[in-house]
């Protein structure tokens, strides 16, 4: 293939290009292609302005180019879309593009629209469809015809997790439809990682439960606490990494309930791994996971991890051979579980064990090297 080609990375949120994409942007880049990012950097992120400023600086010194485009987070407003639109008609307007990667629901779908209108061949990462078995009539009504449409528009559609592949093969348009297992995690990172001393100590070396990812709704750590509530032992600490839009009434809940003592909330954790290496147990009770990367890293970690039993946990998840899967609003078998698991440290170890195994599946070597051949197809 040619070299010297034009990639648009494009994404609702600057942190999933941080998070998922920059062993994208150099495996690109290693193939002579100069690669520029189009997402936004102002609203809606799981980073602080901090960090966002500190990544701008990253993809500066490593030559890739941004753009701010006003994505919104949810489905948005006619305006809004309609903005954020004109906005990447005028960023594929001053360059040549070869290739639209692109990432998100709302992103993907202005994408696609962009890249049939300029004859710009598109790949779709989708981490996750909307809707799924057993889940929301109303998302099967809304988003299901959406992206059946636009599959039309996408020259690759990159699925990650196996209900997902499947549903997209049999049902959807996509010249190309690929299954990557994740998007891949350094297992080597969190298996070898140091402990944080300072937190260690802080805790008191209490049975420890650990739960990542953004304070939401979806992520569901109201559960979670009400779960560690049901037990009535103080000799349990539970460490919620992550900031979002839920944490006023998360912790108004906690107040409620009594667990000032034993709810930590540590914010964004840049280096979780490390506190990874405190915890006894992982807990990950989505409500919807396009696959669940914390639940990957928590694996690798060798923690025994409590589940939801939804469509992208489901490939990785082994019941009474992982941890254990409930329903996600099954507040007492996750505390059951929680309180199986404090009293059996046999049980923990070998549960741990086989993680680590299961992860290694999953390491970003092997979906990197995926990766690689689907962009060969381009450029």
């Amino acid at each position: 293939m040619i070299k010297g080609k034009n990639v648009l990375m494009i994404s609702s949120v600057a942190s999933m290009i941080k998070q998922f994409n920059l062993d994208n942007i150099r495996m690109l880049q290693d193939k002579g292609c100069t690669i520029s990012v189009a997402t936004n950097f102002e609203s809606g992120d799981s980073m602080d302005k901090q960090q966002v400023t500190d990544f701008k600086q990253y993809l500066k010194e490593h030559n890739v180019l941004y753009y701010q485009v006003d994505f919104s987070r949810g489905i948005g407003t006619i305006n809004s879309n309609l903005t954020a639109y004109k906005q990447l008609l005028h960023i594929t307007g001053e360059t040549r593009f070869s290739l639209i990667h692109t990432h998100s629901p709302l992103a993907s779908v202005l994408a696609r629209l962009v890249g049939k209108k300029k004859h710009i061949p598109v790949i779709y990462t989708a981490h996750g469809f909307q809707f799924f078995t057993g889940g929301r009539k109303k998302d099967w009504l809304l988003f299901y015809p959406i992206e059946k449409i636009l599959s039309g528009f996408t020259d690759d559609l990159i699925t990650i997790n196996k209900e997902d592949f499947n549903r997209a093969k049999q049902k959807f348009y996509a010249k190309n439809v690929d299954y990557i297992p994740s998007v891949g995690i350094d297992t080597n990172k969190f298996l070898n990682a140091p402990i944080n001393k300072e937190l260690k100590l802080k805790i008191n070396n209490k049975f420890t439960v650990i739960q990542v990812g953004e304070l939401s709704k979806r992520k569901n750590q109201e559960m979670t606490i009400k779960a560690i509530s049901l037990l009535k032992n103080k000799n349990i600490n539970l460490l919620l990494c992550g900031i979002g839009n839920e944490e006023k009434n998360l912790r108004d809940l906690v107040g409620r309930l009594g667990l000032n003592n034993q709810v930590h909330f540590l914010g964004y954790q840049p280096h979780v791994e490390e506190i990874y290496r405190i915890a006894d147990l992982a807990i990950m009770p989505s409500l919807r996971e396009g696959f669940g990367l914390a639940g990957i890293e928590a694996m690798a970690s060798g923690l025994p991890l409590l589940a939801s039993n939804i469509n992208g946990i489901r490939d990785y998840t082994k019941q009474g051979i992982t941890g254990y899967y409930y329903d996600p609003l099954d507040t007492f078998g996750f505390s059951n579980g929680i309180e199986v698991l404090l009293e059996n440290d046999e049980l923990r170890k070998k549960m741990g064990s086989n993680n680590r195994l299961v992860a290694q599946k999953f390491d970003k070597k092997c979906v990197n090297k995926i990766m690689l051949n689907i962009y060969s197809r381009f450029v």
